[in-house]
C-alpha cells in the first residue's frame, strides 16, 4: 500500500464500503460527502497545508465527489462528547465523523456506525471467509499478512489500536451486514468500526525559563514526589505563577495518568466482552490521595503559605503562568509552543516505578443512515 493511499485511507474507505463508488453509471453521478477534517474556511500552517494536499489528491482520484466540511448543529460550550450526538439526533450529522477512544463504545452500541471490514480486507489484499467470526488477534494477523500491507500501514495500524476499532457487533444474529455480505450469522461476532487517523500520547510539558529561574534541571520531574516538590517550589500566586495546571472541567480525564502510574486501571474487559469499572483499588486510593494533596494540602515555600499546589485554569489563559501541564504530544502541540522556552517529557513515575498515561486514538467513522427498507452508510 503506497504512502498516498495511506494518507487517503480515511476518506477512500468510506466510499468503498458505503457503495458510493460502484458501477460506471453510478460513478458518473455527482456526489457530496460531508466529512470531518474538510476545512470550513481558510487554513494556516503546516497542518492546514497538509489537509489541502490530501484533499487535492483525493479529488484527483474521485473527481465526481464534492467534499464538504462537517458543519451542523453547533452548541456553545459543548464538547466533542455531546455535539456529534446532538447532530445525529437532529439528522444533520456529517457522513464521516470523528470519534475518539472514550466515545467509541457509545457509538457502536447505539448502532450509529457502518462496519469497514470489507474495505480493510480489500486494501490489505486478503480474502477472509467469515472474517466477522475471528477474534481480534486472529483478524489482525490476517490483515497484517496481506500482500498490500507495507511499513506505512503497519505504523498506522499498530496492534494496540485493534482492541478499540475491532469490536463486538451490537446486532448479534440479526446483523444486516453479515446478511448483506453473505456471511454466516452468529450471535457473537466482530466488525471493524473505524479508521485510525493517528495515535497520540499524553506528555508533561514545562516552561524551561521558569525552571531555569528556580535553578531546576532542564527536564520533567522523574517521579510523582518530585512533581509535587517542584510544583510547590514554583508556585507564586502573587505573580500569577502556578507550579502545575490541572483544570477542573474534566478532572477525572486529566488525572488518569496518576491512576495508571500508581498501577491502577479505570476499566477492564471481562471474558464476556463487557467493560467494567475497576477503580475500587488500593492503587486508586494512592493516586487520588496525591491528587487531593495537590489541590487541598497547604504548604509553605519562599513566597508564603498557600492552600494548594495546582492552578485550576488552562495554561493558555492570558496573564497566568503555569510551570507544568499535561497535554497531548502531537503535531498541533508544536504549533502553539516555542521549543526554546517549552520542553516536554514523559509523565512522572509512581511509587513502584511505573509510568502510565492515556494513549488516544483519533479516528474517523462512517455514520450509518436509513436508506429505504435496508440499512446502509451515507
Amino acid at each position: 500500500m503506497h504512502r498516498t493511499t495511506a494518507q487517503l485511507l480515511s476518506l477512500l474507505a468510506l466510499f468503498v464500503l458505503a457503495g458510493t463508488v460502484s458501477g460506471s453509471e453510478d460513478a458518473a453521478a455527482p456526489r457530496r460527502l460531508r466529512a470531518y477534517g474538510v476545512p470550513s474556511g481558510a487554513v494556516f500552517g503546516a497542518i492546514g497545508e497538509s489537509q489541502l494536499r490530501v484533499m487535492d489528491a483525493f479529488q484527483k482520484r474521485h473527481p465526481d465527489v464534492t467534499l464538504l466540511p462537517a458543519t451542523g448543529i453547533t452548541i456553545p460550550g459543548r464538547s466533542m462528547d455531546t455535539q456529534p450526538l446532538m447532530q445525529i439526533a437532529g439528522d444533520v450529522s456529517p457522513d464521516v465523523i470523528y470519534v475518539n477512544f472514550r466515545q467509541s463504545d457509545t457509538y457502536i452500541r447505539n448502532k450509529f456506525l457502518y462496519p469497514l471490514d470489507r474495505y480493510f480486507e480489500k486494501e490489505a489484499g486478503v480474502e477472509i471467509k467469515d472474517s466477522h467470526l475471528l477474534d481480534t488477534q486472529a483478524y489482525y494477523e490476517k490483515i497484517m499478512a496481506g500482500r498490500h500491507i507495507d511499513d506505512v500501514m503497519r505504523e498506522r495500524l499498530p496492534r494496540i489500536v485493534w482492541d478499540v476499532i475491532h469490536r463486538r457487533c451490537p446486532y448479534g444474529l440479526e446483523c444486516p451486514y453479515v446478511k448483506e455480505w453473505g456471511g454466516t450469522p452468529a450471535a457473537e461476532h466482530n466488525h471493524v468500526w473505524a479508521i485510525p487517523q493517528k495515535q497520540v500520547v499524553m506528555a508533561l510539558f514545562y516552561r524551561r525559563d521558569i525552571f531555569a529561574e528556580a535553578g531546576l534541571p532542564d527536564r520533567v520531574p522523574e517521579t510523582c514526589d518530585e512533581l509535587m516538590e517542584w510544583a510547590r517550589l514554583l508556585t507564586n500566586p502573587a505573580d500569577n505563577t502556578y507550579g502545575l495546571s490541572l483544570p477542573t472541567d474534566e478532572t477525572g480525564w486529566r488525572t488518569l495518568g496518576f491512576l495508571y502510574s500508581f498501577g491502577g486501571r479505570a476499566v477492564e474487559q471481562g471474558e464476556d466482552g463487557e467493560w467494567r469499572c475497576v477503580f475500587d483499588s488500593e492503587a486508586a486510593v494512592g493516586a487520588y490521595t496525591l491528587v487531593a494533596r495537590l489541590f487541598l494540602e497547604p504548604f509553605t515555600n519562599q513566597h508564603g503559605t498557600f492552600p494548594g499546589t495546582v492552578g485550576s485554569g488552562d495554561q493558555s489563559m492570558p496573564g497566568t503562568k503555569y510551570a507544568m501541564w499535561f497535554a497531548y504530544l502531537d503535531e498541533r502541540a508544536f504549533e502553539s509552543i516555542d521549543p526554546d522556552t517549552v520542553g516536554f517529557g514523559p509523565v512522572p513515575k509512581g511509587p513502584d516505578g511505573l509510568r502510565g498515561q492515556r494513549v488516544q486514538l483519533r479516528d474517523v467513522r462512517p455514520i450509518r443512515r436509513q436508506r429505504g427498507p435496508r440499512q446502509g452508510a451515507a
